[in-house]
C-alpha cells in the first residue's frame, strides 16, 4: 500500500500537479539514476540525470494476488557512445530497480519525499541500434517471478569455484558420496 503525505494529497487537489518519475538501477559501484525532467536534480544526496521525454515506462500493474509481473523501462534516443554499460550483461542482471514518483510545487520544489511505486530486479535488456542513437528496453521482474524459476546451482566443487574462486569447501563432495559409512 502506498501512502501519500498530507502535502502530496493537498497538491493532488490543485488545478495543476507537477509530477516526475525517478528511476534507479543499482549498479555497482555507481547506481544509474535518471528522472523524467531536464537537467540534473539532487534529492536526499542522490543526483538524478534528466532524461526528459526520452524515458518511457509501461503501465504498472498491481494485483491483490501474489502474481508474477514484469515491468518494462525504455530509454529512447541514447547516443551510441553511451552503450557500454548496457552491453555489459554481468553489470545489470539481478540488480535492484526502483521507480519512484515525485510531486513538485509551482516553483519546482519537491513536496514531501519520493513515493516508491515499483521495486524489482533487472532481468533482461534489449537494444535496438541506430546510426546515431539507440533504444534500450530493460525488463525488471518482481520477487514472485524469481520464486517460479529453477535454481540451477549445484553443490559441486566446480560450481563453488565458479562462484568463489579458490574456495575448496566442496572439494571432497564427489568422493564422499561414494564412501560407505558404518553406524554403530
Amino acid at each position: 500500500m502506498k501512502t501519500l503525505s498530507g502535502a502530496q494529497t493537498t497538491a493532488l487537489q490543485d488545478d495543476t500537479v507537477n509530477l516526475a518519475l525517478f528511476y534507479t538501477l543499482n549498479l555497482s559501484p555507481t547506481p544509474v539514476r535518471i528522472w523524467t525532467g531536464t537537467g540534473d536534480i539532487t534529492i536526499s544526496s542522490n543526483t538524478y540525470n534528466g532524461a526528459g521525454e526520452f524515458v518511457n515506462v509501461q503501465e504498472i500493474l498491481e494485483t491483490v494476488q501474489s502474481t508474477a509481473t514484469t515491468q518494462y523501462f525504455t530509454l529512447n534516443g541514447i547516443p551510441t557512445t553511451y552503450l557500454n554499460t548496457a552491453l555489459d550483461d554481468n553489470n545489470y542482471i539481478g540488480k535492484t530497480v526502483n521507480l519512484q514518483l515525485g510531486f513538485f510545487d509551482s516553483v519546482g520544489a519537491l513536496i514531501g519525499n519520493l513515493l516508491t511505486i515499483y521495486i524489482g530486479v533487472a532481468d533482461t535488456m534489449s537494444i535496438s541500434f541506430g546510426p546515431e542513437t539507440s533504444n534500450i528496453t530493460l525488463s525488471a521482474v518482481n520477487g514472485r517471478v524469481l520464486w517460479d524459476r529453477n535454481n540451477l546451482s549445484r553443490y559441486t566443487s566446480a560450481e563453488q569455484q565458479r562462484l568463489y574462486a579458490g574456495d575448496l569447501g566442496f572439494e571432497f563432495v564427489t568422493s564422499s558420496i561414494q564412501q560407505e559409512v558404518k553406524w554403530g
